[in-house]
Order: structure tokens, then sequence, then C-alpha cells
């Protein structure tokens, strides 16, 4: 049974690893649009500025209202927004601590591998509804897993059926695209529990049972409401093969040891030569643990229910979502996946675990270095400059300097985020101000006024044309700063 000890000991590391992981580096463009609905001053004003986008951040609702109370209370700064994470993710692994309850081995090694993950620490310090999503799925999981440890007294348990409905629900509703992991974990649970004890289960949950049947329906209703205004994920590219490889890649906690997300957007794979030895030591740790957590599952296990009910909770969800971004034209990453991040950690653990009941000298070293490594990804993802997000305070310092003097620049870059950080966007195109550009053609950029700055910030998705690069070209524009995702243009002469 678990002591208050275990509880305060985990609050404890979180907040520890909260403080290290969390900085104040300048939002980057999704961050920015969630921080500039947190800011505004009432409920309607925050619902009024997300209906008005029409974005896929209307699939975000959780997220994004629990963003805009927390801010009334701890400010809209960069740390302070990110800080909102350490709460959801202490709930999260709190969750499976009480799953685990039985298994202080497994306890132990899921939430240190948790802690210096560098997937936990790059999303803990970023103000997006990731980590919210993974403390959800950690809620359904566990309690799953609590109904493999103990299946006559979870079916006994109230508190359990409303856990285990709660978690699934906050799934489905903190995002959209998480939707098919709760459908197959509601599957799930049903191959676990038996069509036979589910009806009686349900029969003493009624009122819970109504409750998440209305809710979900609500929900539905409400995601289809979305998705008639046009709301959907960014469709600047789609999902290939590729994709399932970056997938892994990072949530195995790999990508600290490897190159930035700018220069994997630019070079894809070949990025990751120069960082090879790092990699190949991090992926050596992470196949090695899986291997030994593969070596001891039970003989016969792979022909049981237990076994279907465990691909029907991965694999089923995982091929759904990748054929949907391969289909919609939506690129599927990491994050996008954070449902799989809980399983994959336990896997990992269950490897630990093996490597702690061995008692050989060799696993013993393992047992230090193997978490060590991760560590060290975590710490590079974090203050590495490589990995730095993109520097929309610095541009936008720079572009307000620029327009205290008078005249036009154009804003290449995101307008929200822009928005947040105090750009004055004008949408008139006349007079002196911001003007937002996102991929013009060559021959409207021509009725534009001439900037005396040209802001542009990844050229794939600003400007994919080429329009504003071949004007600041032929206009004689030079690279005066170049910032995180940024160039800076500007003629040759005073700044």
């Amino acid at each position: 049974m678990l002591k208050r000890k275990e509880y305060l000991l985990l609050a404890i590391a979180t907040l520890a690893m909260g403080a290290l992981a969390i900085s104040n580096q300048s939002f980057w463009i999704d961050e920015g649009t969630a921080a500039l609905k947190a800011i505004q001053p009432t409920a309607g004003s925050w619902w009024e500025a997300l209906r008005t986008e029409e974005h896929s951040n209307l699939q975000l609702l959780p997220h994004l209202f629990y963003l805009w109370g927390w801010e009334k209370i701890f400010g809209p700064s960069e740390i302070s927004l990110r800080a909102a994470n350490v709460p959801l993710l202490f709930i999260g692994l709190a969750g499976v601590l009480w799953a685990l309850r039985n298994r202080p081995r497994l306890q132990l090694w899921f939430c240190l591998l948790a802690l210096v993950n560098a997937f936990t620490w790059y999303y803990t310090s970023e103000a997006r509804p990731y980590i919210f999503l993974f403390a959800a799925s950690c809620l359904a999981l566990g309690a799953l897993i609590r109904f493999v440890d103990e299946p006559e007294q979870s079916l006994r348990s109230r508190p359990w059926f409303a856990l285990f409905c709660l978690g699934t629900f906050m799934v489905s509703a903190i995002s959209m695209i998480a939707v098919p992991f709760a459908i197959s974990w509601l599957l799930s649970g049903l191959l676990l529990i038996g069509f036979s004890n589910s009806l009686p289960l349900v029969r003493r949950n009624m009122l819970t049972a109504l409750l998440f049947c209305a809710a979900m329906i609500l929900l539905a209703a409400y995601y289809l409401w979305t998705v008639s205004l046009g709301a959907r994920a960014s469709g600047i590219a789609t999902t290939h093969l590729s994709n399932l490889f970056f997938v892994v890649y990072e949530q195995l906690g790999l990508a600290g040891l490897g190159p930035g997300r700018s220069e994997l957007r630019l070079a894809g794979v070949r990025a990751l030569q120069p960082y090879g030895i790092w990699l190949g030591l991090g992926l050596l740790a992470s196949t090695w643990l899986s291997w030994e957590a593969l070596r001891s599952i039970p003989h016969g296990w792979w022909r049981s229910r237990r076994a279907a009910a465990f691909m029907v909770a991965t694999i089923v969800p995982l091929v759904v979502v990748l054929c949907a971004g391969r289909f919609a034209h939506v690129r599927i990453l990491g994050r996008h996946l954070t449902p799989l991040f809980p399983i994959v950690l336990f896997v990992l653990a269950l490897g630990m675990q093996r490597l702690q009941q061995k008692k050989s000298p060799i696993s013993s070293i393992a047992l230090v270095v193997i978490p060590l490594i991760f560590l060290a990804s975590a710490l590079q993802v974090r203050f590495a400059a490589r990995h730095a997000r993109d520097d929309y305070r610095g541009a936008a310092s720079l572009a307000a300097r620029a327009l205290e003097q008078g005249g036009t620049i154009w804003w290449a870059a995101d307008e929200s985020t822009g928005e947040y950080y105090g750009v004055p966007l004008s949408k008139s195109r006349s007079g002196s101000g911001a003007i937002p550009l996102m991929t013009p053609a060559a021959v409207d950029i021509e009725r534009e006024l001439e900037p005396k700055m040209i802001v542009l910030s990844k050229p794939d998705i600003y400007d994919a044309s080429a329009a504003i690069t071949q004007y600041a070209r032929a206009h004689g524009y030079a690279t005066r700063h170049v910032l995180q995702s940024f160039l800076i243009l500007q003629k040759p002469g005073p700044p």
C-alpha cells in the first residue's frame, strides 16, 4: 500500500525536474497562439478569440481554458505559463504510482525514466497540451493496469470505474487527434473485463456510465461543429513512413542527443550523422531495455486475452492516426502520439526491472549508466543552443525598434505570437505598421508598400513560393540579424 511519503517524494522530484526543464526562452508559434488566448481578460473574450480564429485550437479546449485560468493567478510570462505543466505531470505520475502499487520496482523505474526523458523535459517547458494529455493517458492506462493486477477488486470499486472513465474522456477532450486512442482503450478494457462482467459493472456504476456517455456524445457534437468551421491541423506537410522513425526517436528520449528541430526540418535524416556516437549509445540503451522487457514476458502470454488487449491499445490507434495523417495531409509527430508515451515508458521500465533482477556486474552498471544517458539527452534538449525555440521575442523587439522610426515592415511569421510580443500588425496595407505575410504570390507582393525591414521565419511555411526571398534579393536587401528560426533583412545602411 502506498504511503504519503511516496507521493511527497514524487512531488519533490517533479518540482525539481520542472525547475530544471522550464526555460524563459521565447514562445514559438503554437505556444504564442495559446499564450494570446491565456491573456484574454475574461472568459467571454477568451472564447471569442478562440471562436473567431476558427483554428484547430478549438479542438484543444480543456488545456486552453486551464491555461487561461492559470494565467489569472500566476501571470503571463513564459516561465509562468509553462509551469502550468508541473502539477499535471505530478497527477499523471501519481496515477501510475497508484496503478503499480503492488510493483514497487516498476513504480520506481517508470517515474525515474519519465523524469529524465527528453520528451518529458521538452514538453514540460512548452505551453501546449501534451503534458496534460500525458497525465490523462496515465490515468486511463493506469486503471487498465490496476485491473490486470487486481481484477476482482477493480470490478467492485466505484472509484476505479470513475477513474477509467475520467481518464478516457479527458484523453478525448484534450485533443481530437487522441480520440482513436481513447476508443481503442475502451475496446481494450472490454477485452480485459469480458462482456459478461462489463454489463454488471455498468449497472453498478450506472450514474457514472450515463455521465460518461453523455459527455462523449456532447464532445463528438462539439468536434463535428469545429470541423464544420474548418478547424483542422496544419496542412503544410504530410505523413510519410519516416515520420514513424522520428516518433520513436522522440518518445524514446533521444531527441536531445541529436540535432535541433530546425536542422531536422531542413536536412531530415542527414542531420543525424554528426551526432552518431551519442545517438548510437541512446539507441543501444533503448534497444537493450526493450529486449529485456520482451524477455520478461511469460511464455504463452502472446496467446492470451491480455496480449490482444495490449495490441488493441497500441497498434490499432497508432495505425489509425498515421493513416489519417497520411490521407489528410497532416504531418504526425511524436507529440501528436503522446498517449503512446506512457506505454513506451512502461516497456522501458520493465527492461530496467529485469536488469535489476539479474544482479550481475554488467546489469548493475547499466542500471546507473542508462538513466544517465537519458538524463544527458534531457539536459541537452534544455540547455544546448541547437534546441532553442524560435526567437519570436527577439524578432518582435527588432521589429518594434524599426517601427518606432516610421515606415513599414513585413512580418512573414506567425501573427498570434507576434501579437503576444507586441508587434502592431496592420491588415490595411497602408501607412506604417507590420504587414503580416504568409506565402504570398510574386504578383501580390509587388503591390505591398516597400518595407524598411523584412522579418522572415521558416521559409517553408511563410515563403513557400519564395516570393519574399526573390523580392529581397532583387531590391538589395541583406541579412542584418540571424535569430533562431528568423532572418531579419534590411537594405544596407544605418540600422
